[in-house]
Formats: C-alpha cells, structure tokens, sequence
C-alpha cells in the first residue's frame, strides 16, 4: 500500500502583503520535513525561502496542484516560529517579517 502524501504549510519570506498566511505544499522529500524548516519553496515562476509552519495529518480534498518543497537542511526552533507567527498577528505584521527575524543564517556567511 502506498504511503500518503504528506503535506505543509509554509510561510513563505516574501513581503508582500499578498502573502500573509501559510501556502499549502507537498513535501515528497525522502524524510518528513518538521516545523521549523527552512526550505526553497517554488512561487509564480520562481523559487523563494520559506519555513514551514504546520504539518497537516489531514490535507482533505486538495483542489490545486501542489507544488514539492525542498528541504535545505536549516532549522529554526518550533517555539521560535511560534513566536514569531504571535508576533506577526499582535503587531499587524506579515509571518515573513517576523520569521525573517529568527532565521539561522545561511551557510557560508562570514566567518567569525
């Protein structure tokens, strides 16, 4: 029996106001992405960083053709998305500019 898609929400870091919530995205990566992922996710022809925000055990009926993310092997803290997601709604602030804030940085930056 084949395994069920799983499925994520992600935020991703763009910061338009046109993006303000989670978009849904299939992960068919070979492990279960985790909360606090930082993955490239695709966006209109391109592709952007975002993290995930949400597992769903259940996606319901799907409607649009979802799109597979990938993992690039960077973690931010669950506690940490979550603040930055209560931040974002006590502040009037998109969730891309509040998890902007706790992203690690990426690999090969300066050197301390």
């Amino acid at each position: 029996m084949p395994e069920p898609a799983r499925h994520v929400r992600v935020v991703v870091l763009v910061t338009t106001r046109a993006f303000a919530g989670p978009l849904h995205y299939l992960d068919d990566g070979p492990a279960p992405l985790v909360v606090g992922a930082v993955v490239r996710a695709p966006l209109g022809g391109r592709e952007v960083d975002g993290v995930v925000v949400e597992i769903e055990a259940d996606a319901g009926e799907v409607t649009q053709e979802l799109r597979a993310v990938v993992d690039t092997g960077r973690r931010v803290p669950p506690t940490l998305v979550a603040l930055a997601l209560e931040l974002a709604g006590r502040y009037a602030t998109t969730p891309a500019r509040t998890l902007a804030l706790v992203l690690p940085p990426p690999p090969g930056g300066p050197e301390e």
